[in-house]
């Protein structure tokens, strides 16, 4: 999947702050170094949909991955 995808998905927030994406990624259990931003869905103050991208700047043409 690419961040192209994700363009329609109007409940995901891009998180592009370290200290943010360390904190989601440990409370979803993976990895905070793996990622470079997120794209987090929040549904009643819990986590729902997360997709993980490498890079820091998610061009449209870079790869995602669910992660949660």
């Amino acid at each position: 999947m690419k961040v192209k995808d994700l363009q329609e998905r109007k409940e995901l927030e891009l998180i592009t702050n370290s200290q943010d994406i360390e904190s989601i990624a440990v409370m979803i259990g993976v990895n905070p170094l793996s990622f470079g931003c997120l794209f987090v869905e929040l549904i009643d103050g819990e986590f729902g949909d997360v997709y993980g991208c490498y890079s820091n700047i998610p061009y449209l043409h870079y790869e995602v991955e669910k992660i949660h």
